[in-house]
């Protein structure tokens, strides 16, 4: 068994795995200000929660997008269990084929999401995750990454709707009609269901550019309240992103 986690910019997900099956999740609040210490704390919380001890696993993957936490979960981590992560950009490689300019600055988490989605459905893929930002991956039909698209994610464009306007937050749940007659379900409408509409609309514009049809699956905290209201057939696979994580320690470890 291992530890998978992904360290993004608002949470902390731990994953326990067997291959590439999840038995146990537990997220943690994102905190720039928490040292090693913190995270060991709440770390151990976390896994005793789902009756999971740190001695329990053979090997801890990282993927962290998050600068500011990286390294306090490294020693956090390592501590835990007695040996060190490895951690996705530096101690472990993707085998992906990625053609984009600046290939150092592909996100971590969009490349274990890639390695997630090609272990189970064949390409050409897009890959939508939805998190503090929405991004769009494209493989194509022989699994390279060719690039894609990022986006402002729904929470953080309605925080920011209403930081500018005073406006409430809109709630992360879509209204009965699309036709909003009050502002709270305005609020709703705009967020949610422009979010579906707007993961339509890239999609059909990804799959032109691409030229052929495309498998797409979605990932991340915010996809389950959007996705329902999509037109396009998506595909929602909620750990993909640690089962990519997974399938990158299986690689580098035999």
């Amino acid at each position: 068994m291992i530890l998978a986690v992904d360290a993004g910019n608002s949470n902390i997900v731990l994953g326990c795995l067997t291959g590439t099956t999840v038995l146990y999740t537990a997220r943690l609040q994102t905190d720039c200000t928490a040292g090693a210490a913190d995270y060991t704390s709440s770390i151990h919380a976390a896994l005793r929660r789902g009756g999971y001890d740190a001695a329990d696993f053979e090997g801890v993957i990282l993927s962290s997008v998050a600068a500011s936490v990286t390294e306090p979960l490294r020693q956090a981590l390592s501590g835990l269990t007695g040996t060190p992560p490895l951690v996705v950009g530096e101690t472990i490689q993707t085998s992906l084929d990625i053609r984009l300019t600046g290939q150092e600055t592909v996100g971590s988490d969009l490349i274990a999401a890639a390695e997630g989605a090609l272990q189970r459905y064949a390409p050409p893929l897009v890959i939508v995750d939805m998190g503090t930002a929405t991004t769009f991956t494209v493989l194509d039909e022989s699994g390279a990454f060719l690039g894609g698209a990022i986006a402002p994610g729904v929470q953080l464009s309605a925080e920011a709707l209403a930081r500018r306007t005073g406006l409430p937050v809109a709630d992360m749940t879509a209204p009965e009609n699309a036709i909003g007659r009050n502002t709270a379900d305005c609020l709703r409408s705009g967020a949610i269901l422009g979010a579906a509409a707007m993961v339509d609309g890239m999609i059909d514009r990804l799959e032109e550019a691409l030229g052929k049809p495309v498998t797409v699956v979605a990932t991340g905290g915010l996809s389950r309240c959007v996705i329902p209201y999509c037109r396009r057939q998506i595909i929602w696979d909620e750990w993909l992103l640690l089962r990519g994580l997974a399938v990158m320690y299986q690689a580098s470890t035999g």
